[in-house]
């Protein structure tokens, strides 16, 4: 198992060069698809905004319990503050 110690978490921005190469694999394996539909789908609302955390913070089903747990936690670490 890779550990991902990028502070993107292995996230890599679609650049051109990122968005052909897709789009070549994509043919390669034998999907007809063209760049401006590919494009096209990228930049539509059938791709859904993917955010973990907020999904994550949003799903909990309990109420706060008042208690600053990530401030507690964060009171444990030795800083230069």
């Amino acid at each position: 198992m890779k550990i991902q110690t990028k502070s993107n978490y292995g996230w890599l921005l679609l650049d051109s060069q990122r968005f052909n190469s897709i789009l070549l694999d994509l043919q390669s394996s034998g999907l007809k698809v063209w760049d401006k539909d590919f494009n096209r789908f990228l930049h539509s609302q059938k791709v859904k905004i993917y955010a973990p955390v907020q999904d994550y913070l949003y799903d909990l089903k309990r109420a706060w319990d008042g208690i600053d747990h990530i401030g507690r936690l964060a009171d444990c670490m030795p800083t230069d503050c």
